[in-house]
């Protein structure tokens, strides 16, 4: 078996933020039962052990939430100690957690620095922006004690990345942005799009993306990082990196852009996977009894184009908003077409 990438949500859809903009707000409350609590150590066991000794080369787990430091420092102590327990054959292991950072102190960094986890944090842009729609769970600011956070890890050397929900505001402030992130030291960015709720009227929410806003803001966001580019000073933005990446026959690392679907996946979440009320339907098998064991067998997954895969187009998870990408290129090309632009100047 090849490699294997695990991602695990030990903590569910729970969350000590409450932000605007959250899917896993709105979808917990539609579930027959809002939350099944913490995953179990048991399951957590069961699930570094198997993976562990199936993966050849390398095994790779992530955790997000929901806010996955709510399961608290001791678990991932026994992350740890499950992967040594358990590493037989002496494969690579990579750990990386996403986190809004509202709990992160010295010894969380500690705990970080001293087993090499990658670390993306949640910021939004300005202080300004970041506190419109990243809350507290009492409706407070966020964005000092988010900082604070990336000063401490700063302090102890921890790899951090920084991951900004490309909102409406973000979209029209992205220079400032750029400027701020780049004093700030944030030089590994990573931005999502903002879209509306699959199977709900566009156009309601004010921090939903138009699709010639995100264009324009690709097309900004591309401009500053190429000024850079050409000085040697460019942030790691993971988007541009990629695509530039397919472009020049590598492999990309973003898994909407491989080119083949992936798309059995294990999910492990405390006992209900489904984010919604739908019952969950695992194409692997039950994490605790048979994972590996009996897997079903699924569709021919399709190989898809460098077009394809640069346009974001080949992922089903990604295919509602393929018009993002689409109109980034299109205004891509419109700005830099030799009859648009006939000074030859970038």
């Amino acid at each position: 078996m090849p490699p294997i990438s695990v991602l695990m949500k030990p903590s569910s859809g729970m969350c000590n933020m409450k932000c605007d903009y959250c899917f896993y707000c709105d979808e917990t409350q539609k579930r027959i039962q809002e939350s099944y609590g913490f995953m179990s150590e048991q399951t957590l066991k069961n699930v570094v052990r198997k993976t562990m000794l199936r993966a050849e080369g390398a095994v790779s787990y992530a955790f997000q939430g929901g806010e996955p430091t709510l399961r608290g420092l001791e678990f991932f102590e026994k992350v740890v100690a499950f992967e040594k327990q358990y590493n037989k054959n002496g494969i690579r292991v990579n750990n990386a957690l996403q986190t809004n950072g509202y709990l992160i102190d010295e010894a969380w960094c500690r705990f970080f620095k001293e087993n090499h986890f990658l670390v993306g944090l949640s910021v939004d842009g300005t202080k300004e922006i970041h506190d419109t729609y990243r809350h507290s769970k009492n409706g407070g600011p966020t964005f000092d004690r988010v900082c604070h956070a990336a000063e401490l890890m700063d302090t102890y050397g921890v790899e951090y990345n920084i991951l900004t929900v490309v909102n409406q505001k973000v979209a029209s402030e992205i220079a400032k942005i750029y400027e701020f992130y780049k004093k700030q030291g944030w030089h590994y960015q990573q931005y999502i799009a903002c879209l509306d709720p699959l199977e709900e009227a566009h156009g309601e929410n004010e921090y939903a993306l138009e699709p010639k806003q995100y264009g324009r803001f690709l097309i900004e966001l591309f401009e500053l990082w190429y000024a850079d580019w050409k000085n040697g000073t460019q942030p790691y933005i993971r988007q541009f990196e990629n695509y530039v990446g397919i472009l020049l026959g590598y492999q990309p690392e973003a898994c909407d852009q491989r080119g083949i679907c992936v798309e059995t996946v294990s999910r492990a979440k405390s006992k209900q996977a489904a984010k919604n009320t739908k019952p969950f339907r695992p194409r692997q098998g039950e994490i605790t009894h048979n994972l590996f064991a009996r897997p079903r067998q699924g569709k021919k997954q399709p190989v898809f184009s460098v077009k394809q895969r640069v346009e974001n187009a080949g992922c089903f998870f990604a295919s509602h908003s393929v018009w993002k990408v689409n109109v980034f290129f299109c205004l891509l090309q419109h700005r830099y077409h030799p009859a648009n632009n006939p000074t030859g100047s970038y």
